[in-house]
């Protein structure tokens, strides 16, 4: 089964833990799709991912996948209080 999307973007920022983040947007006829991924290339390694979907909205697709993320990443803690700021940057670039 196929499934085409409306609408695709990717963005990439550096989040306050100097990790490059990268989110890919995906908008389906009946929902949102984010794909948040931190991926190093040196040492230390990381390879982290996560992944947020809404029916409704695209920023509450979005907040659900950095949480996802920053809990694979860096532990509960983060995960639960990621930055504002790292959201903020992400939603200015994709408005």
């Amino acid at each position: 089964m196929v499934t085409e999307y409306r609408n695709s973007r990717v963005v990439r920022i550096k989040n306050e833990h100097g990790d490059e983040v990268e989110v890919e947007l995906l908008q389906f006829p009946s929902h949102y799709k984010v794909t948040a991924t931190i991926c190093q290339d040196s040492s230390p390694y990381k390879d982290c991912i996560g992944i947020g979907v809404d029916d409704d909205n695209e920023n509450s697709a979005l907040r659900k996948a950095l949480r996802e993320l920053y809990l694979d990443a860096y532990g509960r803690s983060s995960s639960l209080l990621f930055s504002r700021r790292v959201l903020n940057k992400l939603l200015f670039e994709i408005s």
